[in-house]
């Protein structure tokens, strides 16, 4: 009991941790006149990956393997076919150009390659399939670095085609920590908080996420081995869904302000930063043995971003239909992963 409880309270040091990283991050973006969409993709998407950096860099250090692949590759379907099908299920999904011809693409070509390099075995004839050092850096110096350089030129060429800025005002720290603007044609800033406040709240975020990050990793394994569960399947199952809960609160949060690609831009961004940087450094840290079983669900999450691009390429929207069909896949998907084991 003491341990199920320590693993739940980890995962609300999680949640609750990501979520204040998330307000500072995105409060001193939006202080630098950075677009809505292009927080959504980065700032905001990578605040809420904090949980599983967390879990993940914990998990290199002590090797359990099954953990930071678990982890990751259940959180992107998790974040693909749940919290995206959630978003349509309420409101209209409506996508810019900028993220279906050039952000779908991309997570899809940073899933294929994150793939390739760890399947040795079929694609390089090694004798074991690894997520090396070379690995790692090649999806940490390679694939995010690119992705970073991407999202400055997007920023740069946004505030030129804008040719404004937020008049942000410092309000009073303990009575007035943040202001609201009216909602504009196209943005929606929301809150702004003080520059001192959003430095205050993304550094006990941190501290919070941290401790909630070294819980999981010790608990989870108290609990595959109390209840006689693989960590594989515990990591799929149990981890990767409860670390993808800021993902699920910002994103539905923005899709009922009618801010469907903001919210599937944090969800893309999200992805994109899972595997790129969390897995790269993971495997910088300490090379990861790969169990071939994620192969599996490796596909599943290159068929489900393939099929949302393939939703979008037309009428630039996700039909209802189409997104009551996802949380529906996952749960076969869901049931699956329970009987593999």
């Amino acid at each position: 009991m003491m341990t199920l409880l320590l693993f739940l309270l980890a995962f609300l040091l999680l949640t609750g941790g990501s979520e204040l990283i998330s307000r500072g991050t995105s409060s001193i973006a939006r202080h630098m006149s950075i677009s809505e969409t292009m927080i959504g993709m980065t700032i905001i998407a990578f605040s809420t990956s904090a949980p599983e950096f967390l879990v993940n860099i914990f998990a290199s250090i002590n090797g359990h393997s099954d953990i930071s692949f678990g982890n990751i590759i259940g959180s992107n379907i998790f974040n693909l076919f749940v919290i995206t099908g959630i978003i349509g299920t309420f409101s209209q999904i409506c996508l810019k150009r900028s993220i279906i011809f050039k952000l779908l693409p991309f997570s899809i070509v940073t899933t294929l390659i994150f793939w390739i390099i760890i399947n040795d075995v079929a694609f390089f004839g090694s004798e074991t399939n690894t997520l090396s050092q070379l690995d790692g850096g090649i999806l940490v110096l390679g694939l995010f670095q690119f992705f970073i350089f991407f999202f400055i030129y997007q920023a740069a060429m946004s505030k030129i085609r804008e040719g404004r800025s937020y008049e942000v005002r410092i309000p009073d720290l303990l009575t007035k920590p943040y202001i609201k603007k009216e909602p504009e044609a196209e943005n929606s800033p929301g809150l702004i908080y003080s520059i001192p406040f959003s430095v205050f709240c993304f550094i006990i975020g941190l501290v919070l996420v941290i401790a909630g990050g070294y819980l999981v990793v010790r608990e989870a394994v108290e609990v595959s081995m109390q209840f006689n569960t693989s960590l594989k399947l515990l990591s799929v199952c149990v981890i990767s869904v409860l670390t993808s809960v800021p993902e699920l609160i910002v994103s539905y949060i923005s899709a009922r302000r009618g801010q469907s690609d903001l919210a599937v831009a944090n969800i893309l961004g999200s992805n994109i930063f899972n595997i790129a940087f969390i897995m790269g450094l993971s495997a910088l840290i300490r090379p990861l043995a790969f169990n071939t079983a994620f192969n599996t669900d490796i596909l599943v999450l290159l068929i489900g971003t393939s099929a949302l691009y393939l939703f979008c390429y037309g009428e630039k929207s996700v039909q209802h239909i189409e997104a009551v069909s996802l949380p529906a896949i996952y749960a076969a998907y869901f049931v699956f992963v329970i009987m593999r084991g």
